[in-house]
């Protein structure tokens, strides 16, 4: 089973709140899976590690109060 992280794990990563987290992720710049819920709404947010690995690796050179800057 691959372990999945939380929007509250991922949060504490990068030290920015929840709802930034959650921001990114309607947004499309950051991948997670969603569970559950229709039409876009409800279910939860998930994330794996390797995509959470890549994300730093490829998608952003810092992440500064919340605001992603691209490479």
């Amino acid at each position: 089973m691959i372990p999945y992280l939380t929007v509250s794990d991922v949060a504490k990563l990068y030290s920015v709140k929840e709802i930034t987290i959650r921001d990114w992720v309607h947004k499309g710049k950051m991948p997670a899976v969603k569970i559950g819920g229709t039409n876009n709404r409800g279910g939860l947010i998930r994330f794996r590690q390797q995509d959470i690995d890549d994300f730093n690796n490829t998608n952003c050179t810092q992440i500064n109060n919340g605001t992603i800057k691209e490479a």
